[in-house]
């Protein structure tokens, strides 16, 4: 307990003032003070004015397996009138998870849960009854940590390791820490894929595959993904612009823009003609086609803007490698104008008047006219012009 309740003061909390009966002692002191003293075992500290953390050990050895040998909670006062903002919440949610990171490698706990004040009376689908553990939990909480052996059973090491959490982190007792929602006051996050995954044994890519399926809902409608590529035979090449998993669903700018240079394989993904590098899979109507290769995450997958805004396959298509085209040279220019949006209007352009080989030769003239401009100033205003 002594070991826990520094790890908690490591972290910038004080003990709670009433604890210490005005001592002016150290820090070490007190908790032996506070821990001598206490008879129930509770020992509470002060995060902010209005944020109390509390660590509690059951005093009784012969209890039950089933029962908490040690808890951990945080309790904030709703009536003290102050803002719950996004970065307070953020960081009282960061806090409690870096103490438990430090605390399990102390107590060294088989299994350990947790709940949020709206759903207690569903805790008893977090509590095992009876071993094997895996076997008698219903659902995981929003927070979980898996003893070695727990995580054997889970299906090893790199398989909980690849849990599509928020965060998952292995502790240096081998104990691993999973996260469900990185909302910590998300009270309709839905963690049933989480739950598959690890008590069921769902295999990812089939979680996957839901997943995409699910983020091309928008208000009860289907996106329809358009991806130039998706006609393309295995060795065909072409041009494509991807950005990284973090820029999807924000503002896309320039920076996030990547070009890569690609060729379709025989199991519909994308690889880089030069490296064999994944770069993404191929998106069909309503989604993402076929499975990740085994050896990369969803985080590892590029996505490609270009799949949902219908362009010319011939915008992509290239004949050579180091061949050029209307991604290409688009990609290439040095302007402060979006490149993406200019390519969606170029695009919108060929595709709303019908078009042919000579459109898409004329396309990729305006491009290389562009390029020729000195002033930069006037390659912007005629950007925004066309």
């Amino acid at each position: 307990m002594e070991q826990s309740v520094e790890k908690i003061i490591q972290h910038g909390l004080e003990l709670d003032p009433d604890q210490l009966d005005g001592t002016d002692v150290s820090p070490k002191q007190s908790v032996q003070e506070v821990l001598s003293s206490n008879d129930q075992n509770i020992v509470s500290f002060e995060y902010d004015a209005y944020t109390t953390v509390r660590v509690w050990r059951d005093p009784d050895d012969t209890s039950a397996w089933t029962n908490p040998e040690l808890m951990l909670s945080l309790s904030i006062d709703g009536t003290a009138g102050f803002e719950n903002e996004a970065d307070i919440v953020e960081d009282r949610f960061d806090i409690l998870l870096d103490i438990v990171a430090d605390i399990v490698p102390v107590v060294k706990p088989e299994y350990c849960w947790g709940m949020l004040p709206h759903n207690h009376e569903h805790a008893v689908q977090y509590q095992p009854t009876e071993r094997p553990i895996v076997e008698h939990i219903d659902s995981l909480s929003w927070i979980s940590v898996f003893g070695p052996t727990l995580v054997a059973d889970l299906g090893g090491r790199d398989r909980v390791l690849s849990t599509p959490a928020a965060r998952v982190e292995e502790l240096e007792t081998g104990h691993i820490l999973v996260v469900k929602t990185a909302d910590f006051f998300d009270y309709n996050f839905d963690g049933d894929a989480i739950d598959q995954y690890l008590l069921e044994g769902t295999p990812l890519a089939e979680i996957e595959a839901e997943a995409s399926t699910s983020d091309s809902q928008v208000s009860g409608e289907t996106i329809a993904f358009d991806d130039p590529f998706r006609d393309f035979e295995p060795g065909d090449i072409g041009a494509d612009v991807v950005v990284e998993k973090d820029a999807v669903g924000g503002e896309i700018s320039n920076g996030d823009l990547h070009l890569r240079r690609v060729r379709v394989d025989e199991n519909s993904h994308l690889r880089d003609v030069k490296t064999n590098e994944f770069a993404r899979r191929l998106y069909g109507p309503d989604g993402q086609i076929g499975t990740l290769p085994s050896d990369i995450t969803t985080d590892e997958e590029q996505f490609s803007p270009l799949a949902l805004n219908g362009v010319p396959v011939e915008f992509v298509r290239l004949t050579v490698p180091d061949g050029e085209n209307v991604i290409t040279k688009c990609m290439a220019l040095d302007v402060d104008v979006n490149k993406f949006e200019f390519l969606v209007r170029l695009s919108t352009s060929v595709l709303d008047n019908g078009y042919d080989q000579a459109d898409i030769a004329a396309t990729e003239s305006l491009l290389d006219s562009i390029d020729s401009l000195e002033d930069q100033a006037n390659i912007d205003q005629l950007i925004r012009q066309l």
